[in-house]
């Protein structure tokens, strides 16, 4: 795990209950890229984390409970 991965790892592993995660996984490898979305998941399932994450992933977009469609600025759509 990488220093920038791990810092991200420690911050989430705090007592915040919303966490904003702009692009988490935009510039990893696919494999670390679900490491933190694994880590992600836990906080979610086991911590009660709320995580507002952007992503042009549309795999990532595949496990989110609820997405928010954004074009010029207003939401478009919401799935």
């Amino acid at each position: 795990m990488s220093s920038n991965e791990w810092r991200l790892h420690v911050r989430l592993h705090t007592s915040q209950r919303l966490f904003f995660a702009d692009e988490p996984t935009a510039e990893l490898d696919s494999n670390t890229g679900l490491q933190v979305m694994k880590i992600f998941k836990e906080l979610i399932e086991k911590q009660g984390v709320t995580i507002v994450m952007t992503t042009h992933d549309t795999g990532l977009m595949e496990i989110a409970d609820c997405i928010y469609h954004i074009e010029d600025g207003e939401i478009a759509d919401e799935d």
